[in-house]
């Protein structure tokens, strides 16, 4: 069984990186840079409605939110070229004007009126800030890692249990970004790379550690107790009695994102959607990657001994 699981992820995990490699993702304003404009207008809007509109004009849809007021929105957007055209400060407010026109009661009599009564802020993030964010989205998570494998290095003294759960973190990681670059032009909704992808990836990477020193706690306690049962016996039966917990959890959790994913709105589809995914990633690898890793790495260390 236990090659099985390593088949199954191998091919995934190759897959994975491959499509990360060759197709890349499609990098939000937080990673890519873009313009960021905070309108006002004269009635309460609704915020997805306009993301809509924006969407069906700049063919990527923006990140719309309610900014003090129901009658504020910010207007985010990464895009930069338009039909050949750059979007400019001036070009994009053009647009703006254009195309959020129907939302006022009393639309502006010309351009210059709507950029003076209405848009009330304008900010630009650079690309090199991007790039600092990207950086630091990296370095963030990798400590991360690194301070996981500590915790449980400490916590059950033995570094195979450690490598066990890393990998499976990882496992989950680059599955999940592995669909985002295959899926980005495949999906009905945005498949945008941003920071709430990045809130979704350290969810899962804490959802699927805690599975993990679950069953890892329970296979410690039968070793203990049972010391001259053999490994895999006492692994197979840790893994068990552990195994309804696991699938109850994971169940009800996956219940509660699927709500989300259906009846959250178009901005929180690709959220959901990756915790839809990590949800289900994060329970397969702490059953079949994380404990048979570390299993076969206790299993060489004594057969060394």
């Amino acid at each position: 069984m236990r090659k099985i699981s390593y088949a199954i992820s191998g091919v995934l995990v190759a897959a994975s990186i491959a499509a990360i490699v060759t197709q890349s993702f499609d990098l939000g304003v937080d990673f890519k840079g873009g313009r960021s404009y905070t309108v006002e207008f004269d009635q309460n809007i609704d915020a997805t409605d306009v993301a809509d509109k924006l969407e069906a004009k700049l063919g990527k849809r923006p990140t719309v939110k309610t900014y003090g007021s129901e009658a504020t929105l910010q207007i985010t957007t990464s895009v930069e070229n338009l039909d050949g055209v750059a979007l400019n400060d001036d070009a994009m407010a053009a647009l703006l004007y254009g195309e959020l026109e129907t939302f006022y009661a009393s639309p502006s009599a010309s351009l210059d009126d709507f950029r003076q009564d209405y848009i009330k802020g304008t900010s630009m993030i650079e690309t090199s800030v991007a790039d600092d964010i990207r950086k630091s989205a990296v370095f963030g998570g990798s400590i991360g890692v690194l301070l996981i494998f500590v915790y449980i290095f400490i916590r059950f003294r033995k570094w195979q249990f450690g490598f066990g759960a890393i990998a499976a973190i990882l496992h989950d990681a680059l599955i999940i970004l592995g669909l985002f670059a295959i899926l980005k032009t495949v999906m009905p909704f945005s498949m945008e790379m941003n920071r709430n992808i990045i809130a979704a990836l350290l969810t899962i990477i804490g959802y699927s550690i805690n599975d993990t020193v679950v069953v890892f706690d329970r296979i410690r306690e039968y070793i203990t107790e049972r010391p001259k049962t053999a490994l895999e016996e006492n692994v197979n039966e840790a893994v068990s009695s552990t195994l309804s917990r696991t699938l109850m959890t994971s169940v009800t959790t996956l219940l509660v994102v699927l709500i989300l994913f259906f009846f959250g709105g178009p901005d929180l589809k690709s959220l959901s959607f990756a915790l839809i995914v990590g949800i289900i990633v994060g329970t397969y690898s702490s059953i079949f990657v994380a404990t048979p890793l570390a299993v076969d790495f206790l299993k060489r260390q004594e057969g060394n001994k």
